[in-house]
């Protein structure tokens, strides 16, 4: 996690892929960072018009199959793998290769996280680690909420790698400054991004 080498991102209108049947999602948006070298932080913000009708789940495909224990998701292939960990919210994981356009030639599955409470505001934060398929995560990642009342007013992430900090959340982001200017991240090694969430 070397100071300043990152790549974000961020799409929106991304409900149009979507695919509820004849109600479509009326919100959809993906911010992504990588952080070098090998791991990079998802939030996924989208907006259905019935939490029961328009049931939101999370599919990731995998060129193989892999193995999901609580919230993470695990992918072994040789000498390499990648952890898929769910921050927020809870989630429920289905690892299974029937696809239902029939397109599963190969070795081919998925990893489907619908999370556990339904809600028609589904915000999926999730970080992928990747190492050799023997290590072990090197970083503590934790989930970043900052509430007013029962509102969210800022989500991100807390990224730890040894000694080296930095926090990241969606929307645009902006390098905050030293301490004297933002009190709320309290050292000057650390490096984050905040934005107030559509």
């Amino acid at each position: 996690m070397e100071d300043g080498k990152y790549t974000y991102l961020k799409a929106n209108n991304y409900h149009v892929f979507y695919d509820a049947g004849s109600v479509s999602a009326t919100f959809g948006s993906r911010s992504l960072v990588y952080i070098v070298p090998d791991l990079l932080l998802v939030y996924d913000n989208f907006t259905v018009p019935s939490a029961t009708t328009n049931l939101f789940t999370e599919r990731w495909v995998f060129a193989g199959t892999p193995v999901a224990t609580g919230s993470v998701v695990t992918f072994v292939n040789g000498s390499a793998q990648i952890v898929q960990t769910y921050l927020s919210p809870p989630v429920g994981i289905i690892v299974g290769d029937d696809f239902p356009d029939g397109q599963n030639a190969g070795p081919v599955a998925y990893a489907d996280a619908t999370a556990t409470t339904l809600t028609t505001s589904n915000q999926f934060l999730m970080a992928f680690e990747t190492m050799a398929s023997t290590g072990s995560s090197v970083y503590d990642v934790t989930e970043l909420s900052i509430t007013t009342g029962t509102t969210v007013v800022m989500r991100g992430v807390y990224v730890q790698k040894g000694t080296t900090k930095r926090g990241w959340s969606p929307g645009r982001p902006r390098r905050l400054g030293p301490p004297s200017r933002i009190p709320v991240f309290g050292s000057t090694s650390r490096r984050s991004w905040s934005a107030v969430p559509r």
